[in-house]
């Protein structure tokens, strides 16, 4: 008998056959796993109850997070590409104008816009108006309305939406419109200068 057939004859049956040999090792490794999670069975439990109730008690302690948006409707001006003669190639004017514009919604002098106007509608209020809304925390600072600002364009539109994040639902939701209104205004500005010249 040669020395091949006896180290065949030595192995188990299934030994020859590498995937059958890969089956049982699979096989006996969750049979470890199933019996390791019924002996402990009770710390797991523990600590899935332990993540659930740190979780709950996080959410109950945590300041709420308010987000507020206005959507804008951001139009090219066809009088400015001259409708008979247009002077540049329509279609790389828009390429270019949504992203200036979207710039223009980001930017700091927006912001302060902004931020004039809603010190002015409390200004007001608290001479006597009362169709201001009141803001009890407070105008937020041209800082933290550029903090708490957020813009996005609505893919395959022209609709853009500007929101503001704030603790208080009130605040975010003023101070969205207040940046969709400034944007606006400052666009009729352009205009009217752009006509007027």
């Amino acid at each position: 008998m040669s020395a091949s057939s006896e180290s065949d004859r030595s192995l188990p049956p299934h030994a020859s056959d590498g995937a059958g040999l890969e089956t049982a090792f699979e096989s006996v490794h969750v049979a470890d796993y199933v019996r390791i999670v019924v002996r402990r069975w009770r710390l797991i439990v523990a600590i899935m109850a332990a993540a659930v109730g740190g979780a709950l008690i996080y959410n109950w302690q945590a300041t709420p997070l308010f987000h507020a948006r206005a959507t804008i409707q951001v139009d090219a001006d066809s009088n400015v590409l001259g409708v008979d003669r247009p002077l540049v190639d329509q279609r790389q004017w828009a390429r270019e104008y949504l992203p200036t514009q979207l710039g223009i919604l980001e930017s700091r002098d927006l912001a302060r816009r902004a931020h004039a106007a809603l010190k002015r509608a409390q200004q007001r209020h608290h001479a006597g108006n009362a169709q201001d809304i009141v803001l009890h925390d407070g105008v937020p600072s041209v800082s933290e309305m550029i903090a708490g600002r957020t813009v996005s364009l609505i893919e395959d539109s022209r609709l853009v939406n500007v929101g503001f994040r704030s603790h208080d639902p009130v605040q975010a939701a003023a101070v969205a419109n207040a940046l969709a209104d400034a944007y606006t205004r400052q666009t009729l500005e352009s205009k009217s200068t752009l006509t007027t010249e």
